[in-house]
């Protein structure tokens, strides 16, 4: 049993154990609004962007018809859509 003492020797009593261990999860439970917050920040850039890009896609179709005048094209009216629904996603973060 001798090297089993010498161990013990070495471990936190329950006390202290369980100061470090409330410590932690303060931590951890102050650093997840951060984590969260980033993570809203880049999904709303992605969001964004694909509205840049469904936007700017729609804009080519309608150079490439060549009638300014022609009502919204499918992909005009399908990029108005997702650029809304972005907008209110962003909004809502």
């Amino acid at each position: 049993m001798q090297g089993y003492e010498d161990v013990t020797m070495y471990t936190l009593s329950g006390e202290r154990e369980r100061e470090l261990l409330e410590r932690r999860q303060e931590l951890v439970a102050d650093s997840l609004p951060d984590f969260r917050d980033w993570l809203a920040t880049d999904e709303s850039l992605a969001e964004a962007a694909g509205a840049w890009f469904v936007l700017d896609y729609a804009e080519r179709v309608r150079e490439r018809e060549g009638d300014p005048a022609r009502p919204l094209t499918l992909e005009e009216r399908c990029a108005l859509l997702f650029t809304a629904e972005a907008i209110e996603s962003i909004r809502a973060r």
